[in-house]
């Protein structure tokens, strides 16, 4: 962000930025960045679920989970007007 402004590019009128994991800098920006929200209790319990699993289980098949999470749009993506 600090590179981009001192090009002379303005975010979001120019460039849009999103991050991911809605890491606490997303928030301390000069320009607060959307960031996708994940859901770490979410992915905490499926993760140790699945070590379990494997520790009784260890032939069982692998699985793969889709954890959820969300987006929160801040000020560094412009509104599109549809």
């Amino acid at each position: 962000l600090n590179q981009l402004t001192a090009m002379g590019i303005k975010v979001p009128e120019d460039i849009s930025i999103v991050g991911f994991d809605n890491y606490i800098l997303s928030e301390m920006a000069s320009v607060k960045i959307t960031t996708y929200n994940v859901d770490q209790d979410g992915m905490a319990y499926e993760s140790a679920k699945q070590i379990r699993n494997r520790i009784n289980n260890p032939f069982s098949s692998k699985n793969i989970k889709v954890i959820s999470g969300k987006i929160l749009i801040r000020d560094s993506v412009k509104e599109i007007l549809i």
